[in-house]
């Protein structure tokens, strides 16, 4: 049976750190599809005592934003200018794979430093309604932070043992 056009199939997920990622993502998007309907129901109804629906969904919605970001790196789905660099010859489109896999270890580096100065100063601040640590948020760009720097030093290594970075993309047909 042939695929229907227009219709995008995704790729299924490849390795545990994938599944994982995918997996924290879908249950942090879950809480904010939750918290916000609650929040929708409770302002229709004019419910009382649901003023806490607008923090998880807040909180719920950095996770998503970030554990995206990481999915979306792993499969290499970002942001990337495929289509000048496969006009290259190899050695430079090589090259531009490792500018790309020490940006992105940079990145990681900076938002993981940024990130425990920012957890050692508000990680255990309470939040306003539910009075939670806000390391709750913090934690993410932690999490954001190790993951990208580990995904651009493993392609760095890759791209110098003339390996493809990108073994998690799914092929272009």
């Amino acid at each position: 049976m042939e695929k229907p056009p227009l219709v995008a199939v995704p790729a299924p997920l490849k390795g545990r750190g994938q599944r994982a990622f995918a997996f924290a993502g879908a249950v942090a998007f879950t809480i904010l599809f939750v918290s916000t309907l609650l929040s929708v129901v409770a302002r229709l109804f004019a419910l009382r005592h649901f003023e806490w629906t607008f923090e998880v969904a807040g909180i719920a919605f950095v996770w998503v934003t970030f554990l995206g970001i990481v999915v979306g790196e792993i499969r290499g789905e970002n942001v990337s200018f495929d289509p000048v660099k496969d006009s290259f010859r190899p050695s430079i489109r090589r090259a531009i794979d490792g500018a790309i896999a020490v940006c992105v270890a940079l990145l990681g580096l900076v938002l993981l430093w940024s990130g425990w100065a920012v957890w050692q100063r508000f990680a255990f601040v309470p939040t306003p309604v539910l009075r939670l640590p806000q390391g709750i948020t913090i934690a993410s760009v932690l999490v954001l932070g190790t993951a990208l720097a580990g995904l651009g030093l493993a392609r760095l290594f890759r791209v110098v043992r003339g390996q493809d970075p990108y073994p998690e993309r799914e092929p272009v047909a």
